[in-house]
């Protein structure tokens, strides 16, 4: 979209019901899952990545810190003529691969507050055009983003509560073909095969009213016409598995749990409290 490809969303709202102009930006794209697993150098990591960056948009960085190389090429790329649009995708995962080695996890996120560190002053200055930090794990502001106070977070504003799902508006409407084959497949009526593919997975809740399907689910499961977990079958978060076994936690526990905004905002590597991990992961029903 900052790239300004328009054609790619002429039939999506934006592209229909706004008058968004799709300016072009200059894009840098951070996605910590295509590290790889477990990355052990991850400064090193990041380094190369925008040293490359630095290749593509032809500027010249010094071989300084992680920080320095990251602000000097936001700076040089948004003094060139526009802003820089910085997406960080996932940023969590090299410390969240950790979770059961508390010290390799200390040095990733003491990484992760070195890069993200020039972010406020680069907005501030007006090099930054847009910045959209997505992950699993909502971590403090003053573990990793002490420098960074000024971000909004969307984790459970009513902004983005049915931002990452789909309705059961948005299913019934989007998926009319689909679900005409499935009762078919399924030799039922149209009321039953909703209830259960709701049952399966509409279990999704970011402010405890409105209910969201798991998109890769669906799309999974109109595919096949079967009735699995798709979700957790592909991103089984191990450390989950992993506390609860170590702290010996009977599921069956915590059902029925409530906790208050608060809650969320205390999470740190040093409390691994299993019912934050159990929200973070996407595990719960609400």
């Amino acid at each position: 979209m900052f790239e300004g490809k328009k054609e790619l969303f002429k039939d999506l709202y934006i592209g229909k019901s706004t008058d968004y102009d799709f300016g072009q930006f200059p894009v840098l794209q951070f996605n910590f899952a295509k590290l790889g697993h477990r990355v052990e150098n991850l400064e090193a990591e990041l380094i190369n990545q925008v040293e490359r960056y630095a290749v593509a948009f032809e500027v010249q960085i010094d071989k300084t810190s992680l920080p320095t190389r990251f602000s000097t090429l936001v700076q040089s790329i948004s003094e060139r003529g526009k802003p820089v649009v910085s997406l960080i995708d996932e940023y969590d995962k090299p410390i969240i691969d950790f979770f059961t080695e508390i010290e390799k996890a200390k040095i990733n996120q003491s990484v992760l507050r070195d890069f993200f560190s020039p972010l406020k002053d680069l907005d501030a200055k007006g090099h930054l055009r847009f910045l959209f930090i997505t992950g699993v794990s909502k971590f403090s502001k003053v573990s990793l983003f002490s420098d960074l106070n000024n971000l909004m977070d969307l984790s459970k504003a009513p902004l983005a509560s049915d931002l990452l799902g789909m309705t059961q508006i948005e299913l019934e409407a989007s998926f009319e073909e689909r679900i005409d084959i499935g009762i078919q497949q399924f030799k039922t009526n149209r009321t039953k095969f909703l209830k259960v593919v709701k049952d399966w997975y509409n279990g999704y809740s970011y402010d405890g009213e409105i209910t969201l399907y798991n998109p890769f689910s669906i799309l999974t499961s109109f595919t096949h016409f079967r009735f699995d977990n798709y979700w957790f079958e592909t991103g089984t978060p191990t450390f989950l598995v992993e506390t609860i076994r170590k702290q010996y936690i009977n599921p069956r526990e915590l059902e029925q749990i409530k906790v208050d905004n608060y809650f969320f905002n205390s999470f740190s590597l040093e409390e691994l409290d299993i019912v934050g991990l159990l929200y973070q992961t996407g595990i719960n029903s609400v």
